[in-house]
């Protein structure tokens, strides 16, 4: 089949044909902004390895854990490779280099996640964790949680 190319009779007429180019152009000229982006995070996490800080929307301080510590080697890890689901051994290899001693809801406890802040960033299991640095407001729906509520307890 033969490409239509501009000033072929088919090409201007055909509905399809324009609707597409005109997606296009709009797609290329910005005029649907966000539409391929992620969405906006509501709740996030940052950290730095140099101060060891865990921060909740860069303003609350949840944890400072010690330098070296089982704490601080775990999330250190967790937070270089958020959205993956891994395991005990995956942690005592890279992350450790020794066999994990407390169980993983113990560590994240430990790092002032809990409750709903331990649910919003966090699936544990007793041999597998997944850390989430960003929740978006249909993440936090998904979850069965409110943003006020979270506000209210968390940075208030």
């Amino acid at each position: 089949m033969a490409e239509l190319q501009e000033g072929d009779l088919g090409a201007e007429s055909n509905p399809e044909i324009l609707a597409l180019r005109n997606i296009c152009t709009n797609l290329a000229s910005g005029v649907y902004p966000g539409l391929f982006s992620e969405p906006a995070a509501i709740f996030w996490i940052e950290y730095s390895e140099l101060s060891r800080r865990i921060l909740l929307n860069g303003k609350k301080l949840l944890a400072k854990p010690n330098f070296c510590s089982e704490n601080e080697m775990v999330f250190t890890y967790l937070y270089q490779n958020p959205g993956r689901r891994i395991n005990i051994k995956e942690l005592e290899e890279k992350a450790t280099g020794e066999p994990i001693k407390k169980n993983l809801h113990e560590i994240i406890r430990d790092l002032r996640f809990k409750g709903d802040l331990a649910h919003i960033f966090f699936d544990v299991s007793k041999t597998s964790i997944r850390f989430r640095k960003s929740v978006a407001s249909s993440e936090l729906s998904a979850l069965g949680l409110a943003k006020d509520k979270i506000e209210s307890i968390y940075l208030s």
